[in-house]
């Protein structure tokens, strides 16, 4: 879960379990002050409610001539995916009820030529929809320019958001032949 080969070996990384440990679920309160002395005061209620990771990412591309169609459907999965947990550590993430699911498709940065500028293309759909309606179509103004510039590969986040803001993604990349 938190294996990033990418990671300064300074870096401390907390795993799911010791973030729990620490951080026990409820209410917690803030309070600081202003560069000009004004008092802040904030609470937040914090939850171990994770949602499932989503599972059976399919990525379609489909080009006829100089249209192309990329379609990227997903299933709710039942667990976190490449994380682990310890049985009783958080409540089942199968039975969280996702609020909001979030799809984010960005070009790789190497592929992009200087001066270009990066765009990313999010869109957030209702939690409640029917496993049938789990799909999302790029479109397909958001390809043609990086294609045009010879963009041809994408990475992917899919995201399932509790009602608490609480979230766990899969992400994945992809390839568009031109």
């Amino acid at each position: 879960c938190w294996d990033d080969p990418e990671a300064d070996d300074d870096e401390e990384i907390v795993t799911l379990e010791e973030f729990v440990e620490r951080f026990e679920a409820g209410t917690y309160h803030a309070r600081g002050r202003t560069l000009d002395g004004e008092l802040l005061k904030a609470s937040a209620e914090l939850t171990h409610d994770l949602p499932a990771a989503p599972a059976n990412v399919e990525v379609e591309v489909e080009m006829e001539g100089d249209d192309i169609e990329v379609e990227i459907s997903w299933a709710s999965g039942d667990d976190l995916g490449n994380c682990t947990y310890p049985d009783g550590l958080i409540p089942d993430p199968g039975k969280v009820p996702v609020h909001r699911w979030e799809i984010v498709i960005e070009p790789n940065e190497d592929q992009i030529p200087e001066g270009m500028a990066i765009s990313k293309f999010t869109v957030q759909l209702p939690g409640n929809l029917d496993a049938d309606d789990l799909e999302v179509e790029v479109p397909e103004a958001f390809l043609e320019a990086y294609l045009e510039a010879g963009v041809t590969e994408y990475k992917y986040e899919i995201g399932a958001r509790e009602k608490s803001g609480n979230q766990t993604f899969t992400e994945g990349e992809f390839e568009v032949e031109l």
